[in-house]
Formats: structure tokens, C-alpha cells, sequence
């Protein structure tokens, strides 16, 4: 899947776009409160705790070639809806990273029920 410049492009609930020099992932993620979305910015600064790191403004990692943001967009019916964004250079090192994102995801809403 390549875009062109400023392009975009919809996959399997997943927005990718192109702008000079980064590919730009993002998807959204519902939690069922405040506890579960805290809990999930928890586990994910502890998978990357040896990358710098902002939690000033939820939670920005920083690795070599990519970047990872997560941040809580608003509240719908009791849910956090929140957005994963990721910058990388190409394409699959974007998707090792998501997938990363996801696993670590399951495995809380896992450990939650």
C-alpha cells in the first residue's frame, strides 16, 4: 500500500497518509472508562520505557526513524475513544509498531474481563 504525497488512504479502520519524509498511521480505540485508557498509556510507556518518552500531554515515544502519540479524543456513552498515531519513515516499520500497539491493547482488554 503506497500513497502519493498528501495522499490518504482507509484500511481496515486504519487512516494512512503520506507528508514528507513520514508515513502517518492512525487508528482509534475505545476503552470503558478513565481507568482502562490510564492502565493502557501504562503498559505502553513500560514496552518502550528505554525511548524517550513525553507524558506531559498524554503519552509521545519517540524511537529511531518513527514516532508514537496516543491521545484521548472525547468521551461517547461512558467510553474513551482515543487515537494512536504513528510517524515512520516506511510503511512496515509503522506496522511492527501497531502491531506492537495492538497486542498490548488485547492483552489489557484481556486482562480487564
Amino acid at each position: 500500500m503506497i500513497s502519493n504525497n498528501n495522499s490518504v488512504e482507509s484500511y481496515d479502520n486504519m487512516i494512512i497518509s503520506f507528508s514528507k519524509p513520514f508515513h502517518l498511521l492512525i487508528r482509534q480505540k475505545s476503552f470503558s472508562d478513565i481507568f482502562a485508557y490510564r492502565k493502557f498509556l501504562n503498559w505502553v510507556s513500560g514496552e518502550f520505557d528505554l525511548n524517550l518518552q513525553d507524558k506531559s500531554d498524554n503519552l509521545k515515544i519517540f524511537f529511531p526513524n518513527k514516532r508514537l502519540s496516543i491521545s484521548k479524543l472525547e468521551r461517547q456513552n461512558n467510553c474513551i475513544i482515543s487515537e494512536i498515531k504513528i510517524e515512520a519513515i516506511s510503511i512496515p516499520n509503522g506496522m511492527i509498531l501497531l502491531s506492537s500497539i495492538e497486542s498490548i491493547y488485547l492483552n489489557l482488554i484481556k486482562n480487564l474481563q
